[in-house]
């Protein structure tokens, strides 16, 4: 649906409560990741956001008074400059808003800009940067393709599920890569009193994420990195987004585990939205048991448990790992966009471009992340 600029209208709105209605109505029919979600996005912000100081600013686009998409976002300072990016930082793996697929507007390069400076005018924002942006979504595009763009640095992963999961692994692995799998869960079950959780209880979600905790503390540790997972708020959004989902259909986040001898041998966390399961963090204990191959007999629970459900697609979000290749077969190419809007900010997003091209660089050429490393620190970009 192309836009009449006379029946178009753009609120930015600084308070959650007053985009909530339209922010419900849209994510009852609309397209979107469970990153951009209601509760997902207040609760992360309400952990971890509000105490790195970034403003919200909530737009909702309408046409005829009704609304057709809600663009999730924030301000932080970096340095004199105020930026403008999607609210959930690191921990969103896709950034893409809530749409009308019945009524979204297909802008133009030019309409997205006007709208973009209206933003940028009501919340004094310099420049935006919209990161990790999938080019479609459920069939939808994303509108931001029409700016100039420049790819991620790092793309993530998807499969498509089929209802029965034997089926499903049959079309996406060989038959030697099958019976490899089954011979490490039958080993597995084999070795003691093994069991799968889904966390069902305030209790539970505590358990396992104490587990959590502790687990990526030691594998952190052990490759010589800093933990994000222990930064201020981190832990608590997690385990409250996960009490908060516990009686949801389709809960923002759900924690699996796999114990063995009575003891959390590994973890699995993600969260479902427009039939899509994402997945979102996971830890393994590091011990004599992890020879076991936890990580990968919890994982193939997990996915089972979600062809059984009904779900249609599984993402294991960004980043190129080996593992990953094994269970998803199709590249979801993530983009950048980098929008200056004042003087201020044309000055600065030649460099914030160079950044983010120095990680995409890094990402395979360990002799210059250091580098990386430094520039992130220097430039206070998460």
């Amino acid at each position: 649906m192309r836009i009449d600029p006379h029946q178009f209208t753009v609120e930015c709105l600084h308070d959650f409560a007053e985009a909530e209605a339209a922010w419900r109505e849209l994510e009852g029919i609309g397209i979107t990741s469970v990153y951009q979600r209601m509760v997902w996005t207040t609760t992360w912000h309400r952990h971890i956001g509000s105490r790195i100081g970034i403003e919200p600013v909530i737009v909702v686009g309408r046409l005829m008074g009704r609304p057709v998409f809600v663009w999730p976002m924030g301000v932080r300072r970096v340095g004199p400059l105020r930026i403008g990016h999607w609210l959930g930082g690191s921990h969103a793996n896709y950034n893409f808003g809530i749409y009308d697929p019945a009524a979204s507007p297909a802008f133009s390069q030019r309409q997205l800009a006007v709208v973009l400076a209206d933003v940028a005018n009501a919340a004094r924002i310099d420049c935006f940067v919209l990161r990790n942006q999938p080019r479609h979504w459920c069939d939808q595009e994303n509108p931001f393709v029409t700016l100039p763009s420049q790819p991620a640095p790092s793309n993530a992963m998807s499969v498509a599920l089929a209802p029965d999961y034997d089926e499903h692994l049959k079309r996406t692995r060989s038959s030697k890569s099958r019976r490899k799998l089954r011979r490490k869960e039958r080993r597995y079950h084999e070795a003691g009193d093994a069991q799968i959780v889904k966390a069902g209880s305030e209790q539970q979600v505590r358990e396992i994420m104490t587990a959590f905790a502790d687990q990526k503390a030691v594998q952190f540790s052990a490759r010589g990195i800093h933990n994000v997972f222990a930064e201020p708020g981190v832990q608590e959004f997690f385990i409250d987004l996960a009490i908060r989902s516990l009686d949801m259909d389709e809960p923002a986040v759900e924690i699996h585990a796999l114990y063995l001898d009575g003891a959390i041998r590994a973890i699995w966390a993600g969260g479902i939205a427009c039939n899509r399961f994402s997945g979102m963090f996971n830890s393994l204990s590091l011990d004599d048991r992890t020879a076991l191959s936890p990580g990968t007999v919890l994982l193939s629970a997990v996915v089972e448990h979600c062809c059984q459900r009904g779900i249609k697609e599984f993402d294991l979000g960004v980043g190129d790992v080996d593992y990953k290749r094994l269970w998803c077969d199709t590249v979801d190419e993530l983009f950048d966009t980098i929008y200056p809007t004042s003087a201020a900010g044309r000055a600065a997003a030649p460099i914030i471009r160079r950044f983010l091209t120095l990680k995409r660089f890094a990402k395979n050429k360990p002799r210059i992340r250091e580098g990386y490393r430094r520039s992130r620190r220097i430039l206070n970009l998460r």
